[in-house]
């Protein structure tokens, strides 16, 4: 048996950083990657009225409320559309995995409130987006929450 010298130790250096490399490689290709939209070229067009759309739903001082209450999802829609029945989506949507992701439709109850069960739902991070239209304008509002 020869003697440990310093040939060795760049040759052990260099297997050992080949099979880290690859070892990388293949983890990084194996994890999933969805895109956030397929048509995200026409979305990209609509891009202008989703800004607008945000500044009048930050206009409102009691504007709408997301919390997450054990795994309820609770939407408090902001007092001026008590009165009148505003229609509009609720777009969850989760990063991570695409197969998640659910519009429901706006349905609050007199009291402006809207309970969405996420129980059965993915843990982790959840983009709410809230179109929503009083008959005259379109108002956009946007929430990440996260799910234990």
């Amino acid at each position: 048996m020869s003697k440990f010298h310093w040939g060795h130790g760049i040759a052990i250096f260099l297997v050992l950083f080949t099979i880290l490399t690859i070892s990388v490689v293949v983890f990084a290709f194996s994890q999933k990657v969805d895109l956030v939209t397929d048509n995200y070229y026409e979305k990209e067009l609509k891009y202008e009225d989703e800004i607008a759309g945000l500044k009048r739903g930050l206009e409102y001082k009691d504007s709408l409320i997301i919390t997450l209450v054990k795994n309820d999802l609770k939407i408090s829609y902001p007092f001026a559309f008590y009165g009148i029945k505003a229609s509009g989506k609720i777009h969850l949507y989760k990063p991570d995995r695409r197969v998640l992701d659910q519009e429901i439709a706006v349905n609050y109850d007199q009291a402006g409130n809207q309970i969405i069960d996420m129980t059965n739902q993915g843990r982790g991070v959840w983009k709410v987006t809230i179109d929503l239209n009083d008959g005259k304008e379109d108002y956009l509002f946007q929430k990440r929450i996260y799910l234990e």
